[in-house]
């Protein structure tokens, strides 16, 4: 095609009011009332030698022109465009969901989220948020570990917490606050490397007219067992047999009386008083006496109370 002012070889034009420059092997279709367009702002343009097409308007393809790709191996690339509207492809790239991986879809390799100090890595078996010298903690389904410079110091888990340092601190910002708390009474499950609950405290410091199982141990390795018998009626002799109150002692570990005799105007505590009287105990006896009355009638006593510590023949 050739004009007074262009020549178009080998092009195809279709429209009106357009500019034609020289050129050939051309594609042009357009029209514009308002005012002449040059060739290549019409509607559809193409250089045919160089295989360019341009689309000077919005391209629409009705869905049902279209085959659907949805969950399809076959449909491996994505259509790209550069900012001068080039389109382009490149191989489709699966991405996680702002609305969350499908759970028949699930992400099956690992996830990073860095920024210029520190970086977080999600796994199938751990999350790790650290700095860059990957100081932080490691949270596993065996529970957190911390770490430092790569090397662990320290780790909580269902069976424990466990610490490289010197040192470990539980504290609380409160000051009315009670510290540990157990939920259930662990008295008589205590161990020799156990901490204790207050109420095993009280149960070591207090006394009981029946025998109790301290969860001490004596020398030998023995369970020592303590008890409190208190006598308002002493023999006349002055002795008393404890063995019918405290019951296959093996080793009396220690002693604690308490005497009452207000006829003399005694009341103390302790195996002797002024060095006038004398209470000596083995396994089986107690005998109270007057060394400068030997004869003295003890039934006069008003009370004595014994607390006693000692294994058992029986353990």
């Amino acid at each position: 095609m050739r004009t007074a002012n262009s020549a178009m070889n080998n092009s195809i034009i279709i429209g009106n009011c357009i500019n034609l420059p020289n050129q050939v092997d051309a594609l042009v279709i357009g029209s514009n009332k308002s005012r002449r367009i040059n060739s290549s702002e019409a509607i559809i343009y193409g250089e045919l030698p160089n295989n360019r097409l341009s689309i000077n308007a919005p391209l629409t393809i009705p869905s049902q022109y279209m085959p659907n790709a949805q969950g399809s191996s076959e449909f491996s690339k994505n259509i790209v465009a550069k900012p001068d509207g080039t389109f382009g492809w490149e191989n489709k790239t699966e991405y996680i969901p702002f609305t969350g991986a499908d759970s028949t879809k699930p992400v099956t390799g690992d996830i990073f989220i860095k920024d210029s100090s520190n970086y977080t890595q999600l796994t199938s078996q751990y999350i790790f948020s650290a700095d860059n010298s990957d100081t932080g903690s490691l949270l596993g389904s065996d529970g957190i570990k911390f770490i430092e410079i790569g090397s662990d110091v320290a780790s909580i888990s269902k069976s424990g917490i466990v610490t490289q340092g010197e040192s470990f601190t539980i504290t609380c910002n409160k000051p009315k606050s009670r510290g540990l708390i157990g939920y259930y009474d662990y008295t008589d499950n205590i161990d020799e490397l156990d901490y204790v609950q207050k109420k095993y405290i009280d149960k070591k410091s207090s006394y009981s007219k029946t025998e109790i199982k301290t969860n001490g141990k004596w020398i030998n390795g023995k369970t020592i067992y303590t008890k409190t018998v208190f006598y308002d009626e002493i023999p006349q002799n002055g002795i008393i047999e404890i063995y019918k109150d405290f019951d296959n002692i093996e080793t009396i570990i220690s002693n604690q009386m308490f005497t009452e005799w207000w006829a003399n105007e005694i009341a103390f505590a302790g195996n002797q008083w002024n060095g006038e009287l004398f209470i000596s105990i083995n396994q089986m006896l107690v005998r109270i006496l007057n060394v400068k009355i030997p004869n003295s009638d003890y039934s006069k006593i008003d009370s004595f109370t014994l607390t006693l510590e000692y294994t058992k023949l029986t353990d």
